[in-house]
């Protein structure tokens, strides 16, 4: 058993353990393809496939001779986790606009266990990412997925800073008990010795609802106001500058919905639009989207914010086709608004 990082026609794969046999298998390898399971037992050659998305391969695939394999060093640009494993490179990038700095930076998903055998303390430096989560959450569990590096940073000449973080979006969720049952829950009761269904609710939101409106610092003052986002300014025709759709955090309230968290920006020459919407759905209970908005116009001192709260029980979207209960951009408009308010982010020079 040989251990160590490889690469397969350039397509980089995590370390894994290699086992020399007459045919040659790999076993628990990560590939990076694209948009696609890689399914068959046969490969001819996967050079052809572009970096997109890396998926787990959970069975043994046999190797052609037509398929290159060879030992490499670790990437320049990959990232060295807390277990020493070289990971996928983190992507980052950045865009000036004006006096602000614009940067993102998206990475892997939080690791399930510690790195560290249960031994983290916070104050440690050697601290592991979970436990770091784990000991700043009030949490008794975390989000099937969590990004715990994937950022959006909006900086300021002036010292103004608004960022975007999974973090400051799992501070805001509940740790108290959330009075809310799936779908089947009174058929699974009904089948279960009364003793056994004492026990209604669970400890902790485990729906992970947030209200978190982005992190502003000391430098960005907040106030109310009566101005509202136009609309018609950000559907007109314009050169996109910039672009980039980050994930937090994502659950799938085991296989009862989803709830994700996720932050869009767009930048174009008139200015940029931040969209951060938290969107739940508890398959034919209810459904939840929580929104901010954020517009700056070039030439203004301020930023335009927007907070909307909507929620609507399933039996009140009836009429709906089930298709949209999936798609939280169509379906807002068809969702009552419960709270609305709007403030102006001043920034100074």
């Amino acid at each position: 058993m040989t251990r160590g990082f490889w690469t397969i026609e350039g397509i980089v794969c995590r370390s894994v353990d290699f086992q020399w046999t007459r045919e040659r298998f790999f076993s628990g390898i990560f590939v990076v393809l694209k948009n696609s399971w890689l399914k068959t037992t046969k490969v001819a050659s996967i050079s052809n496939f572009a970096a997109f998305k890396c998926f787990p391969i959970k069975f043994p695939v046999k190797i052609s001779q037509n398929l290159h394999l060879s030992m490499a060093n670790p990437l320049q640009n990959s990232v060295i986790d807390d277990s020493g494993i070289p990971r996928l490179p983190v992507n980052t990038e950045s865009i000036k606009y004006n006096d602000w700095n614009i940067q993102y930076t998206k990475s892997h998903i939080l690791k399930s266990i510690c790195t560290n055998e249960n031994k983290c303390k916070l104050e440690e430096p050697n601290c592991c990412e979970l436990c770091f989560y784990n000991f700043s959450l009030e949490l008794p569990s975390l989000p099937d997925m969590v990004f715990p590096r994937n950022a959006l940073v909006l900086t300021h000449t002036g010292g103004a800073v608004l960022q975007f973080n999974a973090m400051d979006a799992l501070k805001r969720v509940s740790s108290g008990r959330l009075d809310l049952k799936v779908a089947f829950a009174d058929e699974w009761k009904e089948t279960r010795p009364a003793e056994c269904t004492e026990v209604k609710t669970k400890p902790f939101d485990w729906t992970f609802s947030t209200d978190y409106q982005g992190s502003a610092n000391e430098k960005l003052r907040s106030e109310p106001t009566e101005l509202k986002i136009d609309v018609t300014k950000l559907m007109k025709r314009e050169a996109i500058m910039f672009y980039q759709d980050i994930t937090l955090f994502e659950d799938e309230l085991h296989d009862n919905g989803i709830a994700v968290s996720s932050v869009k920006i767009r930048v174009m020459p008139s200015g940029f639009f931040i969209l951060l919407r938290y969107f739940l759905r508890v398959d034919n209970v209810m459904v939840k989207i929580v929104d901010t908005r954020f517009h700056l116009e070039a030439g203004l001192k301020y930023i335009l914010k927007e907070f909307t709260f909507r929620e609507a029980k399933v039996d009140e979207l009836a009429h709906l086709p089930p298709s949209l209960l999936i798609n939280p951009s169509d379906l807002e408009k068809h969702v009552p608004v419960k709270q609305q308010t709007r403030e102006k982010l001043t920034f100074c020079e």
